[in-house]
């Protein structure tokens, strides 16, 4: 069953918990799954009256359960510490985009996260009505009453993370009082930001050292596919080339004639990380693995690689190197992960793992 976009307060307010109900006996799961009836242990502000907003929401706890999409709702934000329970009504212009993404590898750049050819638009453009969310008189789960029935569906295959994507502008808000937090799931991996080995080179290109920065992350086996994680940051590079990204067990501290820096990690492993953009930078890459306890306490090298047939030498530009070692973790994560800005140009976003807004799927 397909539920309006438009809702609206009072009687339809309870017609919605009437067709969710309903909904829900035909099918629906949350993004992450498990908390349809379970409230989130966190909050996200969302729909503030100045946003240029966009979201990304990436969700690898989908993986294995193929299903075709028709709605996408949320719910405010219940009862608990520091949480925001109720808001006043509003309109905005939403867009909604879902896709398919790789959970190996994620961007700070939303555009680079959809994989080839499943990204695809269900939800144009046009205003959706959020309700007045009164304060709740006991009840610890708020029923999902904002409902976006979409445009087309969206035919998921099961083999690659969910992408789901809001955007939002022109938000009207109907008097004063706060705006919405709505419900999510917070449960932040053990993290250990590296240390620096060496100096970068200078790209004949320009734009100063090339630097580059090494994060080790944990999230236990509950976040598989996204249990452990290596997070590379890093630039300026040759300006629009190709970098690699080499991890090693160890320091080789290597000075090899006509290279500009001395090596810090040989390509035990290698990956292609994409390519910088016209003033070197690169966006953050997060490479994740499945959880493994063999790998605490392991120390990574790693170094960023670069064509640069600018140098006098040898036709390549390297990074200082980074070391860090992958940390334990307080608690079981989750397996997804957001990127949210809230204001326009587009920038880099630091991908946020263990973390999600809490969605109800309508199958």
């Amino acid at each position: 069953m397909r539920l309006p976009s438009r809702l609206s307060t009072g009687i339809g307010a309870g017609i919605v918990g009437v067709l969710t109900g309903v909904l829900g006996a035909q099918g629906t799961v949350t993004s992450p799954r498990g908390l349809d009836t379970t409230e989130g242990n966190s909050a996200l502000f969302l729909f503030g009256v100045n946003d240029d907003g966009r979201l990304q929401q990436i969700d690898a706890s989908q993986i294995g359960h193929p299903m075709t999409v028709h709605s996408l709702a949320f719910r405010c934000d219940g009862p608990g510490p520091g949480g925001m329970w109720w808001a006043v009504a509003r309109t905005a212009d939403l867009e909604v985009t879902f896709g398919e993404c790789d959970p190996a590898v994620v961007t700070s750049r939303f555009d680079r996260n959809y994989a080839a050819g499943t990204r695809q638009t269900v939800f144009t453009r046009k205003p959706v009505s959020m309700p007045f969310w009164p304060s709740p008189m006991g009840a610890s789960t708020r029923p999902f009453d904002v409902v976006v029935s979409f445009d087309s569906a969206f035919q998921y295959g099961g083999q690659r993370a969910l992408v789901i994507e809001l955007r939002w502008q022109n938000v009207q808000q109907a008097g004063g009082g706060p705006s919405p937090y709505v419900d999510a799931e917070h449960r932040l991996p053990g993290s250990q930001h590296g240390l620096a080995l060496g100096r970068g080179c200078i790209p004949s290109t320009g734009g100063g050292v090339f630097l580059h920065s090494l994060t080790a992350e944990n999230g236990g086996a509950g976040a598989d596919p996204l249990g452990m994680r290596l997070r590379v940051t890093g630039g300026p590079a040759p300006r629009f080339t190709g970098v690699i990204l080499n991890v090693d067990a160890q320091n080789p501290d290597l000075l090899i004639p006509g290279l500009c820096t001395r090596i810090h990690a040989s390509p035990l492993l290698s990956f292609p990380i994409g390519s910088s953009l016209n003033d070197g930078t690169l966006p953050e890459v997060c490479l994740s693995y499945r959880h493994n306890a063999a790998l605490v306490n392991v120390v990574f090298y790693s170094q960023l690689l670069a064509l640069d047939p600018g140098q006098p030498l040898l036709p390549l530009a390297l990074s200082n190197g980074a070391s860090a070692m992958m940390p334990g973790y307080g608690q079981q994560s989750i397996a997804t992960v957001y990127l949210l800005r809230t204001q326009a140009p587009e920038v880099d976003t630091p991908p946020v793992f263990g973390s999600a807004v809490v969605f109800q799927l309508g199958m």
